[in-house]
């Protein structure tokens, strides 16, 4: 997960969550992106992919959300963000396609993982310490 994360922007953490009574992977995780860019990429790239045959879910926290908004609108828009960020993306799917063997993504995360992630990141509300720092949570394959 860490290297499909890192495919898509210079990735500043990445903490799988572990249950610590029996030390597994729960199956997601947080990351923190050091530029907006990388956010903005593996939303884009990463969020829906079918890795093992489940799709990858990714969300930001509020506080994070509003800032990729802020960001967004101030580089030109939603469109003018997304043609600046294209080749980037491109890049980035490239890496990805190299790492997973050339799975080809799904057009959009299952309704189930996105179901399952809406509810995790609803019973933390809006406390919680979230930061203006660009935050991705997604849901590993593992």
């Amino acid at each position: 997960m860490h290297q499909l994360l890192e495919a898509c922007g210079d990735l500043k953490e990445w903490k799988p969550a572990i249950d610590p009574a029996s030390g597994d992977i729960k199956g997601f995780g947080f990351a923190t992106y050091k530029q907006p860019e990388g956010v903005l990429i593996a939303l884009s790239v990463l969020n829906g992919f079918s890795l093992d045959g489940q799709a990858l879910a990714l969300k930001c926290n509020s506080a994070t959300d509003q800032y990729i908004q802020w960001y967004k609108t101030s580089q030109g828009g939603e469109v003018g963000m997304a043609a600046k960020l294209q080749p980037a993306v491109d890049e980035a799917k490239a890496k990805i396609a190299e790492l997973t063997g050339g799975r080809a993504p799904v057009a959009q995360a299952e309704d189930d993982a996105a179901n399952a992630a809406n509810a995790f990141l609803s019973s933390f509300g809006q406390e919680g310490g979230a930061t203006s720092q660009p935050t991705v949570i997604s849901e590993p394959a593992r």
